[in-house]
């Protein structure tokens, strides 16, 4: 997640050259850490069973997301009567971006009951999923200054060549929020929706890509194909997050620490976003 609004000018000329040096710099920092500090303590608790993935079947997986998108948008229609387009409660509207998760896990489940998959299959075979959040809680601090850092550069990218950046238009939703409705606003964008995606995105996507492909194949498109969903201005910060899940999924063939680390950094974004709509969560 995003930050919502028109995203703040970054500097230019030489002021931009300092910005781009210290994000490298976050970057660096976040890899020492990942890779001399977390990486050496992690363990791979589940091994992933072979699934006979066909080539046919990622295309099936896009046409069952792209109806998902279809029927609510259907239902967005049915709740609008037919009549003039109404704007919805920030809680309705991230409910019905929660449905297309869901009617997308429900077909992706009856695809992996079509190919005998178990839970396994989708590193949910976990025996102490807690533990495996908790560390996928721990990447997500590793990488936040590589998260900062890469936002920044391909902020300040986009902004040099012209193209105007915006936050994305759920975590404009969850800045609107207000009252009561921030409860349900959490629950949506820092859990049910992280889960949903990462079952999608890393428990069917990457693993079918690993085994076609191999680990690096696979992880850098399903993290490309992840952050490009979610629209152009946040693909730098959000292609570091799903490199994360991607990279913890692989480690610990755990899909509960890829949720920890995907559910932290929306956690975070949404706190952020109560506190003030206008600061620049990542």
């Amino acid at each position: 997640m995003s930050a919502g609004g028109d995203i703040p000018q970054l500097p230019t000329g030489s002021a931009a050259l300092a910005t781009a040096l210290v994000g490298l710099g976050f970057m660096a920092a976040s890899w020492f850490l990942v890779t001399r500090v977390l990486r050496p303590r992690l363990t791979r608790k589940v091994e992933t069973p072979p699934l006979a993935y066909r080539a046919s079947d990622l295309f099936l997986v896009i046409g069952i997301y792209l109806g998902a998108m279809i029927l609510v948008g259907s239902i967005a229609g049915w709740l609008q009567g037919g009549g003039e387009p109404r704007e919805f409660s920030p809680q309705t509207e991230l409910s019905l971006a929660a449905l297309v998760q869901v009617f997308s896990a429900i077909g992706l489940i009856l695809l992996a009951r079509a190919l005998k998959a178990s839970p396994a299959h989708f590193g949910l075979a976990d025996r102490s999923p807690v533990v495996s959040f908790a560390w996928g809680g721990l990447m997500y601090l590793c990488c936040l200054p590589a998260i900062m850092g890469a936002g920044a550069a391909w902020t300040m990218a986009l902004q040099g060549v012209g193209y105007k950046v915006q936050g994305q238009d759920v975590a404009q939703l969850v800045s609107h929020a207000q009252g009561t409705q921030r409860v349900v606003v959490f629950a949506l964008s820092a859990v049910l929706i992280p889960f949903l995606e990462e079952f999608l995105f890393r428990g069917f996507l990457q693993n079918w890509l690993v085994k076609l492909r191999g680990p690096k194949v696979g992880i850098l498109m399903t993290s490309l194909f992840f952050a490009l969903l979610h629209g152009i201005s946040p693909l730098g910060a959000l292609w570091v997050v799903a490199l994360a899940a991607g990279m913890m999924l692989q480690w610990t063939g755990s899909l509960w620490a890829a949720f920890g680390v995907h559910a932290v950094n929306n956690a975070v974004s949404t706190l952020l976003l109560f506190a003030d709509p206008n600061l620049f969560p990542l």
